[in-house]
This record gives C-alpha cells, structure tokens and sequence, in this order.
C-alpha cells in the first residue's frame, strides 16, 4: 500500500477493514503422533518439517519408547480401496543430532506411531502384606516365581501369620461391591411385597466380594507340593493376616454381629449367638466363606462338617414372598391410578 495512492484507499466513517488469516488461502496441514511420546497429539506441518523436528515438538520420548519399530502411516491418494500405506523407520536415543539425509520429511496428514519397548517392564511386582518380616512390593525376577519365593524374599512368616488365612489379592472386574448392591436390592424389594426370590441373587452379591481371592494352601506349599505353589502375576498381592479370633454373622439373623471363635463350635452355634434366624431367613441356605476365601463345606449325613474357622464370615440370605402371577398386582395398581385420575379430572371439571 505504501506509495500507492490508488491501494492506500481513504477511509471514511463506519469502513470496515477484515484482514484474512493465512489459513484461508492455504489451509493448514498436520501430523499426528501418538504412543510413547511426553506430548502426543496433532501438530502442524510446517514446510521442510522431519521426523526429528516434530518428535522435539512432542516434547521427546517417554522412557517405554521402541526406537526400532516406529511406524508410519503415509496416506495413500492414488487408491479409492487403500487409505494409508505403513512402514517402519528407526532411529537414535540422539534423534536430535540425525543429519537432515537420515530424518524422514514429513507429508501431510501423515501418523506417527511410537510403540512400547516389550522389554521393559515397570509393573511387574508383587506385593506382600500382614506377618512377615519385610512386608512391601517385591519385583517379579522371572517368570515362574511362585508363592514361596516371594514370601522367602519378604523375610518369612511370623510367629503372629496366620496360616489359614492366607490368600492372594488379584484384581477382578467382575467385582460388585457387596455393601451397596446388597442395599440396592433391598430398596428394590421393599417395592414389590412378597416377590418370591429364592435368595440366589442376594446371596451371589455376598459371594462377589471373595471373586477377587486366592486360598493359599501354604501346608501344602511346605511340604513341597508345587501344585499349590502357583506362579504369581504383575498387580498379585499375599496377604498374610494375624488371627482375629472372631468370627462374623450378617444377613437375616436377630443381630448382625460379631462373635468370639469357639473351637470346633458348628454353624447353629454361631446362628444362635447372633439372636438367631428372623421370620425372612432362608434356612439352609445359608453361606460360609473362610478366611483365605475359600467356601466352607458342611459334612452331611454320614461325615462330620469341616470346622469353622476363625475369621469365617457367615451370611443367612432372606426370602421374601410375592403373588405367583405379579402381572395381577401391577394390573390391580395400574387401575387404582387410574381409577384416582378420573376422579380428579372429574372433581376439577365440576368446580370450574
């Protein structure tokens, strides 16, 4: 405009001057990198921009970072079947001093993918809590190492472990959590009076909270049966407990509670102590887990039932009864609804 008397155009009041963007002429271009990278996201392509430029915008690699194996995925214009075209480049820890005819040029729209070295691994621990000398989390050497190795490395049991309440902690996304669905279902319940449930599905949300135990045997363990030994995973946790000497009642009993241990005391004592069965209980049904997790058994006619141990957790499900054919009820309240919203509508016509 400088110099130009005919450009360099006289305003007058209320001109409007818009200055476009770069943009609007030449729509910006971009990169994608994703992975192992501190910043991963889509980048603009500027003109002449490498592998080794845009990497550096992406704030370098993380830790985990495969630079053997990067792979990119070129898109692929001359083909209406094929989107992209991939190959896989390398580089160096030093990527920044690549000279400009080792680094790729990058093209518009391309992927930059940096994969996970496989042989590094920074989750693969085990964790040992409760009675042992050095409780804390303990790195998987190799594969194979077993219950007893790590309970070796953590200093051993003490004279306070106990052995019937060992276990092993892995994560289940299958949990429920007990409390709050054992609570969901009686609010849900107290809605339909009567509806007959047999206490399966009450008594499964009590079992869902042992889904995530492992018994451990550690008798057996000791006496050199690998059987029981298993093979831990990343994330596995043993818990070694100290004896509680109680044992705990809940569930549709006269107060939930929790009882002294008794030394080779049977199911109805425990029942009993805890004001035993209400009018909901669904006798023999009722559910005995051990300590370790794992299901106690009763004997029957002929055998004497396993003891019940210290720690064990006692659960009597409830039953509530409900008309066989529950279409009736919600048949009979739909009509009372009904029936009450003629008479309103019938009362507020007549008071017009």
């Amino acid at each position: 405009l400088s110099g130009n008397i005919n450009s360099n155009l006289l305003l007058e009041d209320k001109d409007e001057i818009q200055i476009f963007s770069h943009e609007k002429y030449f729509p910006t271009k971009s990169v994608e990198i994703a992975g192992q990278i501190i910043s991963p996201g889509t980048y603009t392509r500027r003109e002449n921009m490498t592998l080794k430029d845009l990497i550096t915008l992406a704030g370098g690699f993380t830790y985990y970072a495969d630079l053997n194996t990067i792979e990119v995925s070129q898109l692929d214009t001359t083909q209406i079947e094929t989107y992209y075209n991939t190959f896989t480049i390398k580089t160096n820890p030093d990527y920044w001093n690549s000279e400009i005819t080792d680094d790729y040029l990058l093209q518009d729209y391309d992927k930059i993918s940096i994969k996970r070295n496989p042989k590094i691994q920074n989750k693969a621990f085990v964790s040992v809590t409760g009675e042992v000398k050095y409780p804390g989390s303990y790195a998987i050497l190799k594969e194979g190492d077993r219950i007893s190795d790590y309970i070796e490395r953590s200093g051993g049991l003490l004279n306070t472990a106990y052995i019937d309440g060992m276990f092993i902690n892995r994560t289940n996304k299958y949990q429920v959590s007990f409390d709050e669905g054992y609570k969901r279902m009686a609010d849900s319940l107290s809605l339909f009076k009567g509806l007959s449930v047999d206490g399966t599905i009450i008594s499964k949300r009590f079992l869902s909270q042992f889904s995530n135990m492992i018994p451990i045997e550690w008798g057996l363990i000791r006496s050199g049966d690998n059987g029981y030994n298993y093979e831990l995973q990343p994330g596995d946790q043993i818990v070694i407990p100290e004896n509680k000497n109680v044992v705990n009642v809940m569930g549709e009993v006269g107060i939930q509670s929790i009882i002294p241990y008794r030394e080779g005391a049977d199911l109805d004592y425990y029942i009993r102590q805890a004001g035993g069965y209400t009018s909901n209980s669904i006798d023999g049904e009722e559910i005995v887990m051990l300590p370790n997790g794992k299901k106690w058994e009763s004997g029957g006619w002929f055998t004497s039932d396993d003891e019940i141990l210290s720690g064990s957790k006692i659960f009597v499900p409830m039953e509530i009864q409900v008309p066989t054919d529950p279409w009736k009820s919600i048949m009979r309240t739909t009509s009372i609804i009904s029936s009450t919203a003629v008479l309103v509508l019938t009362y507020v016509t007549l008071t017009k």
